[in-house]
Order: structure tokens, then C-alpha cells, then sequence
């Protein structure tokens, strides 16, 4: 077998089918006694391909009703429709409860409330000097994935065979190769795992075991939701793997720079307008450049902040002792969590709004109607909002637990 037909042999639909039929996933006909070819047509009269278990395992409603639990979701690229027309036709499928909540809750590790509510966790309660070099690293590898999307163009699995348990009309126009999910959920635990060997006292074993857990979950339940190919899932993994034997020889440099450097903030805002400015550009929106903004946005907010504000994390070198958390630790983790979630939540709601309200009336419209697609409202819009909310992860938060005479330290 060829490379290309290694390829085309990943990148088959009917693989990520077949995953989703062994974790329980199943479409749902009226009943026994119907015809299912009359089920599921679209307006033009033609079957969306799920039809007499052809391409997918078929159970009916009535069965149904005793095995999982089922829903309703919109097959994704089976009409011609335009994917945020509303338009598009609506099965329904049964999956099995606790496997639905496993991946569903995996898949989140991946997403926004992940990163602004449990990274803040472990900075202002954990270490610092962690979370910020995790960060750095971070938003390298999620900016060259979401880079090279729009360079190579692999479309997501098509919908049937596949069925799309996560729907978003948005996401449909993104391509997945590669999938920043599994990029992250490789870069993440496995590079925390670097940087905390010979600072805390545990057994390697165990921080590897949670790493491939981490791992393999995430990147699984990209296949059970239907939104990427295999090859999706090895390329991402392939690239954070690269990403990752390269940085551990320079990233303790970086981190330095930034830390410590005059020049280390204006430089980190150079960057991210560079990497802006040499991002490709699709000739339709798509929320791709966007989304990156918002990534280079964080980290360059996290290094400003941190620039501003010396931890004594950074001067500490262990071994630290692995341990469960006090009672009165415990509570104090929860108070610190809360205020500094509840200060990025304002944060987020007052810059966010600052900006959707200065930025198109003083912005060029460049020709497009929706100001939310307009390049120089989007960009901005997504580095201020996120990287104000680095900068207060960073920076005010911790000055305010200075205050509030609650800080760690």
C-alpha cells in the first residue's frame, strides 16, 4: 500500500463510522413495522444515506427506549445547503449514556472554559512557573495547527457515513487537519510532566499514566463526536510530538527572556502581530484566524502579566513534596479560585463590550456588511478581550490576593 493510499485510508469516513458504531452510537428509525427508506429524506426527495443500515447501524425508537438514551442532530454535508442556513436535514440517533458523558466531558479539556477556569487553578493554588512555561508552549502548538488548516484544506469527515454528534454551523467551514484537539491533549499533560520531573517528588509512572489517559481520551472523543478523521487525530498528535522534542532546548530561554528582559513585553507583542500578519488567509471567513488571535492573545497577555508581576515561583527549584491538600488549604484554593474566576469573568464581559462598541465605529469596514467578520475589528477585538484576561490572570489577580492577604506565599 502506497503513502497515498495510507492516506486516503485514514482519512476515510467510514473508519470514524465505525468507531462511533462500537462505542454504541446508533441511528433511530421510527419503528419495527416502518419502511426505513421512507425515514430521513431531505426537501430534494433523495435518502441522506443512513438508510436500511447501509452505511450505519440503525436501532428503532421503539428499542430504543430500553438501551441509552437518544437525540436529535443535523447531518452535516449531506445538502447543499449552506452550513449556517438552518437548513440542513436533522436524524436522530441513540448513544449509550455513560460512554456519551465520558467523551463528551473529554472533549471539553479541549475547549475555552477548559483553559480560563482550570489553567488560572493551577497558576494562582499549583505553580506558576508551570503554568506559564505550559502556556508559551501552548499557544505555539495550537498556533501552527490552526495555521496549517487552511494550507493543506482536508475537510472534515463527511456526514453520512459519519454522524456529527457535536453540530456547530461555524465549525463545518473550518477544516480538521490537523486536529488541535489532539495536539493539545499531547502537549499539555506531557509537557507538564517535563517541567515537574525533579521539582515535585512523585512517581514518574503515575504522572505518565495520566498523561496517555489524558491523551488517548481526548483525541478519542474527537472520533466519537464525528468532527475528525484519524488522520486528523495521528497528525495532530505526529506534530505536537515534533513540537514538543524541540522546545525542551529552548523554552526555558524564552521563558527567561520574557520574564525578565526590559524589552520582553514589546517583543511578545511584536510576535504576535507577526504571526498575525503571516497567518494564511482563506478567501471565505472563517473563525480560524479569529480563534488564533484569541490563543496569541492569552499568551502574550500571561507574559506581560507575569513581567509585571515577579512569583516566588520562578525562584524556587524544589524537590516539593506531592501531597493531599488540608482542609483549610483546600478552602483557601476554592476562595482564590472564585475571586480570580469572577474578576476574568468581569474582565472578559467589560473589555469585550469596550471593544464591539469602539472598534466599528472607528475601524475601516473593508467592504463587509457583518462586523464580526471585519479583519480589524475581529483581530483586535480577540487580542485586547484575551489578552486582558492573560494580563489579569498574571498580574492583577495575584496582586489582588497580595491585598487580600490570601496569596500562597
Amino acid at each position: 500500500m502506497g503513502n497515498t493510499a495510507i492516506v486516503q485510508y485514514l482519512r476515510d469516513p467510514r473508519l470514524v463510522a465505525k468507531f462511533q458504531s462500537y462505542c454504541g452510537v446508533r441511528l433511530v428509525l421510527p419503528s419495527d413495522s416502518e419502511d426505513p427508506s421512507n425515514h430521513h429524506k431531505h426537501s430534494n426527495g433523495c435518502t441522506n444515506g443512513y438508510v436500511h443500515g447501509k452505511n450505519y447501524s440503525v436501532v428503532s425508537r421503539d428499542s430504543a427506549r430500553w438501551f441509552g438514551r437518544h437525540r436529535t442532530v443535523r447531518v452535516s454535508n449531506s445538502s447543499k445547503a449552506p452550513p449556517d442556513s438552518g437548513e440542513s436535514p436533522k436524524i436522530t440517533v441513540q448513544t449509550l449514556t455513560l460512554i456519551d458523558l465520558f467523551f463528551r466531558f473529554a472533549t471539553e479539556l479541549g475547549y475555552e472554559p477548559f483553559y480560563i477556569t482550570v489553567v488560572p487553578f493551577f497558576v494562582w493554588n499549583i505553580d506558576s512557573f508551570v503554568g506559564r512555561q505550559a502556556v508559551l508552549l501552548w499557544c505555539i502548538s495550537m498556533y501552527t495547527g490552526q495555521a496549517l488548516k487552511p494550507l493543506i484544506r482536508w475537510p472534515r469527515p463527511a456526514s453520512p457515513p459519519v454522524i456529527r454528534l457535536e453540530y456547530n454551523p461555524i465549525l463545518e467551514q473550518e477544516y480538521g487537519f490537523p486536529s488541535t484537539h489532539s495536539i493539545v491533549s499531547t502537549i499539555l499533560p506531557f509537557y507538564t510532566l517535563y517541567l515537574t520531573q525533579g521539582r515535585y517528588e512523585y512517581e514518574v509512572v503515575y504522572g505518565v499514566l495520566l498523561a496517555v489517559v489524558w491523551c488517548i481520551s481526548v483525541s478519542l472523543s474527537r472520533l466519537y463526536l464525528g468532527v475528525h478523521s484519524v488522520l486528523d487525530i495521528l497528525g495532530g498528535t505526529f506534530l505536537s510530538i515534533v513540537i514538543l522534542i524541540f522546545s525542551v532546548c529552548f523554552m526555558e530561554t524564552c521563558d527567561k527572556f520574557f520574564l525578565y528582559n526590559p524589552l520582553g513585553p514589546v517583543v511578545a507583542l511584536a510576535g504576535v502581530i507577526f504571526a498575525l500578519v503571516i497567518y494564511p488567509i482563506e478567501k471565505r471567513w472563517t473563525i480560524d484566524r479569529g480563534d488564533t488571535a484569541a490563543i496569541l492573545g492569552s499568551a502574550v497577555g500571561v507574559n506581560i502579566g507575569s513581567w509585571f508581576y515577579h512569583s516566588i515561583d520562578n525562584d524556587l527549584t524544589g524537590p516539593f513534596p506531592v501531597r493531599l491538600a488540608t482542609l483549610d488549604e483546600f478552602k483557601m484554593y476554592m476562595l482564590r479560585f472564585g475571586i480570580g474566576v469572577v474578576f476574568l469573568f468581569l474582565d472578559k464581559l467589560i473589555v469585550k463590550q469596550l471593544c464591539l462598541w469602539i472598534l466599528p465605529v472607528t475601524m475601516p469596514t473593508g467592504g463587509e456588511k457583518d462586523v464580526s467578520k471585519r479583519t480589524l475589528v475581529e483581530l483586535p477585538y480577540k487580542i485586547i478581550t484575551y489578552g486582558s484576561i492573560g494580563i489579569g490572570a498574571a498580574w492583577f489577580v495575584p496582586m489582588l490576593f497580595d491585598y487580600l492577604h490570601i496569596s500562597r506565599f
